[in-house]
């Protein structure tokens, strides 16, 4: 594996016809790897496996033009794809998808596997989207794989600076900066009151924030990120599809329209992408923690399964970009989120129904536990502040 994957071969340092070769073995090896450890996988969550998946036809379908493929970046996109399979299958073993953790010790093994499982999906993702590039457009020069090659968790701007001045919106000079504030800070607000004008209000009046938001779609959409189930993410052929068709059904100023139709779930989009784009941010977010924040509620860290809310929402996106997919990529991409939120909103007869993700709008607004950890209470506290003789009551928002 270290001859064939490593940068010194990719260069051809150490001869271009052996690391061909080599390539063309390992890449058939690994097929047949992954569609061992996928059958494996369907046989344990009780899933028939057709002959016509993506899993069993890619080497095929990529066949007739091996002459133009870089073998040894096709074995590293294959690579990928066995890692994908094998941590869907290790994290469905303890627990399945769509169903939350039971045991409180098992919590750090299955977040580490819902990160490494995202980590993994961008790898072989970059890949595909240059593989994608060099046979479609006959590309002399694609851009090389990187983090950036797939829209994803791991490339959303970096906003706790923004955020940390929430209490101070006047500082910030930019109309940009301040519209993305409004959304980021009245996404974790308990009640829907005052969020439908915020939003029209923000996404008309700032193409940055469109942009932004647009791109939390994607992320949401393709599953991109660490907030699911690694079994619940689309196999890379079909996750290249939508990327693809989603870039191109959404430009910037489609999004207020798709926000408008469903108000409610890009709340949800927004929550996620404030969880994710403030995680950076862990002094802050220990303080949060400490007040019972929203934002800390949401468990930002790499060590702690997401809330059970931004799990269930994370997840009926994911669904619906798989529904998407399903219709051709032709079908209306706010009628397959609607009817994901709403299929994830029923509940289920079965033993393990106690452990079932389903979804509940207000989940940040009970004065009960709604997710797994003992800290999560009433996300509205009043803290008294002295100053001087008098006493002032602060609501944290």
């Amino acid at each position: 594996m270290a001859c064939v994957v490593t940068s010194e071969s990719e260069t051809g340092e150490d001869g271009v016809g052996d690391t061909t070769k080599q390539s063309i073995e390992l890449i058939e090896s690994l097929s047949k790897l992954e569609s061992a450890i996928q059958n494996r996988l369907n046989a344990l969550l009780g899933v028939s496996a057709h002959s016509d998946s993506p899993e069993n036809v890619v080497h095929n379908q990529w066949a007739t033009q091996s002459s133009k493929l870089p073998n040894v970046c096709l074995s590293r996109l294959m690579l990928g794809a066995c890692c994908e399979a094998y941590l869907s299958y290790t994290c469905s073993l303890i627990v399945k998808p769509g169903y939350s953790v039971r045991e409180t010790r098992e919590t750090t093994a299955v977040a580490v596997m819902y990160r490494d499982a995202c980590l993994v999906a961008t790898w072989t993702s970059a890949h595909a989207v240059y593989m994608h590039d060099l046979v479609s457009h006959n590309s002399l020069a694609p851009s090389p794989p990187s983090i950036h090659s797939v829209p994803n968790q791991f490339t959303e701007f970096d906003l706790s600076d923004l955020y940390a001045r929430r209490t101070s919106p006047t500082v910030i000079q930019t109309q940009d900066g301040a519209q993305l504030l409004s959304l980021m800070t009245r996404c974790t607000n308990p009640g829907s009151r005052g969020w439908d004008s915020a939003v029209k209000q923000s996404l008309d009046s700032s193409d940055g924030t469109r942009r932004v938001c647009t791109n939390a779609l994607v992320v949401s959409m393709t599953g991109m990120n660490s907030c699911i189930h690694p079994a619940i993410r689309l196999h890379w052929t079909k996750r290249l599809c939508l990327v693809n068709s989603l870039i191109m059904r959404l430009p910037a100023n489609d999004i207020l329209a798709f926000a408008q139709k469903c108000i409610v779930e890009f709340k949800e989009i927004t929550r996620r992408m404030v969880s994710n784009c403030t995680s950076s941010a862990y002094a802050t977010a220990a303080a949060l923690r400490h007040v019972e924040h929203p934002v800390a509620l949401f468990e930002p860290c790499p060590l702690e399964v997401p809330c059970t809310g931004l799990e269930t929402s994370c997840m009926a996106f994911a669904l619906a970009g798989k529904a998407f997919v399903e219709t051709g990529c032709k079908g209306e991409i706010s009628r397959c989120v609607l009817d994901a939120f709403h299929a994830q909103s029923i509940p289920v007869e079965c033993a393990e129904a106690e452990q079932y993700l389903l979804w509940n709008p207000s989940y940040l607004g009970t004065r009960t536990p709604t997710h797994h950890n003992s800290h999560s209470r009433n996300t509205n506290w009043r803290i008294r502040c002295v100053a001087g003789k008098g006493t002032a009551s602060v609501m944290l928002a």
